[in-house]
């Protein structure tokens, strides 16, 4: 989907003769039941294909919906938080300035010792965690093991993760689920939205 999606606004930017044509990209939002545990989600997936086609195009934006929806209703009347957070990202892309253009981005996980630690761009901080001392839908996945929910709290605007016991685990997951509750934020109130990173 992330190599489709760029074809496509490299597309557009041909058949307008301009290579510089900024493309905002609404990411998909949280539709679906409430996750009860693990899933493999396809809808997860898509929403980090869309931010990472984004971070990888200086010219294209996405727009953060993770928490904006009506989880019931894949097109609920409230347009409000999704044009706000657009008009924002289109400033970013064609005004510079402050606004946030790609969300909160993710940049790698590395294991130390029993735990794993979640690096995120330093545009998108500080990260907050709204209601409770943990940060919610992170999971470690293992090739043998397959994927479970793990402890996760910040320390020094990183996710610290607890591993102990899995140390076959290779990749972190965030709100990979159809409809994931999300209480991690950053800059300018920006959930944090599905992610899967390799660990270093």
């Amino acid at each position: 989907y992330q190599a489709l999606l760029s074809a496509m606004i490299a597309n557009w930017r041909d058949q307008f003769d301009n290579d510089t044509l900024p493309a905002i990209v609404i990411q998909l939002p949280n539709f679906g039941a409430i996750p009860t545990g693990i899933e493999d989600s396809g809808w997860a997936a898509m929403r980090d294909a869309q931010q990472r086609a984004a971070v990888a195009d200086e010219y294209t934006g996405v727009v953060i919906t993770v928490d904006s929806a009506d989880r019931t209703d894949l097109h609920p009347p409230n347009k409000r938080i999704v044009g706000l957070r657009a008009a924002s990202v289109a400033r970013g892309l064609m005004a510079g300035g402050e606004e946030l253009t790609n969300g909160i981005v993710p940049l790698r996980a590395e294991r130390k010792g029993d735990r794993v630690v979640v690096h995120f761009d330093p545009s998108g901080l500080p990260l907050t965690i709204a209601g409770s001392a943990g940060a919610s839908g992170f999971e470690l996945c293992g090739e043998d093991s397959g994927c479970r929910y793990a402890h996760a709290w910040l320390e020094n605007q990183a996710v610290v993760i607890q591993a102990g016991g899995f140390e076959d685990a290779s990749e972190v997951r965030h709100a990979w689920s159809d409809a994931p509750l999300v209480n991690l934020f950053g800059a300018q109130g920006l959930p944090v939205s599905s992610f899967r990173l390799e660990i270093d």
